[in-house]
């Protein structure tokens, strides 16, 4: 929904008949926060034409909106709203429950910010400058030339080492050593306000525990800069829907994996049982066998896991061959 048609919206319902810069400006007023001593205030600067111009579309919120996303606090619109008569929410909910699929009469105020807020938020999202990209990154805290964690080899795995979004490798090695360049992102951040709790609920409910794999997956650093900064229900209801896509790919493949790999296990124990006597050595070839961790250095964690996985599978399997 352009911003347009969301203030005509209002305006039709709230203030037909009025000024429409002055309830433009007022729209903006009661979904920020801006404190006193920021001059100039992004709110106050612009003259009538315009918040005008805005209400008519003839001006889209491509530079007003970043310069504001940063006091939006819809908790301000929601008591907004229900300061108003319950035969103008009655309105609302009609103007707009095609617009928020999750709206009821029991959440009109909340959903009618929601929607105002992602209007906006959309805006701010798509006009990072990259000199705002950076500053937003380093407020989320997003390192760079970290070595590669452990306890991340099972979301690398998820995404086979790529961006899920953009394809972007999230690995890169530097002299040997394998660098992220990835952050692990929750699915279901914990500082949500409580608009977004509900509005994210209503998409799906988190898991019990935020800290568990089920609510992480991994994005390259621009992609999590930009969900850290600026969550959304829209863009969690996408991340879930790849986070289950990714599984279900893990679940198949090691289906079809199991298969190769035991029609493989068979044919080499059958090969070694049609051997009627020991072969003469033809080369230095060692057969010692070494634990995994001895065989592969601790740098390569990826390959040392997934080895350690296929020996711990397969053992068993290759034991009962031989009764």
């Amino acid at each position: 929904m352009e911003f347009s048609e969301f203030a005509n919206t209002l305006w039709g319902i709230l203030a037909k008949g009025s000024n429409v810069a002055l309830f433009t400006r007022e729209l903006f007023k009661r979904i920020t926060d801006i404190p006193d001593d920021v001059d100039p205030n992004p709110i106050d600067d612009p003259g009538d034409p315009t918040f005008k111009a805005y209400f008519t579309g003839d001006r889209r919120l491509t530079r007003f909106a970043p310069k504001i996303a940063s006091y939006v606090d819809a908790e301000l619109f929601v008591s907004y709203i229900h300061g108003i008569s319950s035969d103008a929410q009655e309105l609302i909910y009609q103007q707009l429950k095609d617009q928020c699929p999750h709206m009821t009469r029991a959440n009109i105020p909340e959903e009618t910010a929601y929607l105002f807020r992602e209007i906006l938020f959309s805006f701010a999202k798509k006009n990072f400058s990259p000199k705002k990209k950076k500053a937003a990154l380093a407020a989320q805290d997003i390192g760079k030339n970290e070595p590669v964690k452990h306890e991340d080899f099972p979301l690398l795995q998820e995404c086979n080492m790529r961006c899920p979004l953009c394809r972007d490798k999230l690995v890169k090695t530097v002299k040997g050593h394998p660098l992220k360049k990835y952050e692990v992102v929750p699915l279901f951040p914990a500082w949500l306000d409580l608009i977004q709790q509900n509005s994210f609920k209503a998409v799906a409910p988190p898991p019990n525990d935020l800290d568990s794999l089920d609510n992480k997956i991994l994005l390259c650093r621009d992609c999590a800069g930009e969900y850290l900064v600026a969550p959304s229900a829209a863009e969690y209801r996408r991340l879930l829907l790849i986070k289950k896509q990714q599984r279900d790919d893990i679940l198949l493949q090691d289906k079809v994996d199991d298969i190769a790999v035991e029609k493989g296990i068979r044919q080499i124990l059958d090969a070694i049982a049609d051997i009627k006597k020991t072969p003469k050595p033809i080369d230095r070839t060692k057969w010692e066998a070494f634990r995994v961790d001895k065989k592969i250095p601790d740098d390569n964690g990826l390959l040392q896991d997934r080895v350690t996985y296929w020996v711990l599978r397969y053992y068993r399997y290759i034991e009962m061959q031989f009764k």
